[in-house]
């Protein structure tokens, strides 16, 4: 399959609705839907994205796909709605972190683990109610446990 993100930089202005500012060629990353290994590629609006400016075009790129997958993970869930905990693994990957946006989005407390206190940091400043190092704590379903109140 295809790679479907991208990074560059426009090839035309383009006009900032955030800030009202017409942009001269900036940088950009995007989801392509049929794959984009060209050096040209063309996208819709809604599937581009200016990235932070303090943040590298490669990393940046990631970022629609991050995003995506997160979105589709919340959508593909049928219990969803009735769930009030979430249990996001990995807590400190693009994906997770997006994740758990999302599902703080859709009302759910989320619990976050990871072997990293730092990315556990990063969890709780991207809406996790609770985190957990599973280094120190390998056995976590009580702990677990004993945050929802079971």
């Amino acid at each position: 399959m295809l790679g479907v993100e991208f990074g560059g930089y426009m090839l035309r202005n383009y006009y900032e609705l955030r800030t009202k500012k017409y942009l001269e060629n900036p940088p950009i990353v995007g989801v392509a839907d049929m794959g984009c290994y060209a050096e040209v590629v063309k996208a819709n609006n809604f599937d581009l994205m200016i990235p932070p400016a303090n943040m590298s075009l490669e990393k940046a790129t990631s970022l629609p796909h991050a995003w995506w997958v997160a979105h589709q993970m919340t959508e593909k869930i049928p219990d969803l709605p009735m769930m009030k905990y979430a249990l996001v693994h990995v807590a400190g990957s693009s994906t997770s972190l997006a994740l758990i946006q999302f599902l703080k989005l859709k009302g759910l407390k989320v619990i976050a683990t990871s072997t990293s206190d730092e990315k556990l940091l990063q969890a709780k400043l991207n809406g996790a109610h609770r985190v957990l190092n599973i280094h120190r704590q390998p056995k976590f379903s009580k702990p677990i446990s004993y945050m929802i109140g079971d």
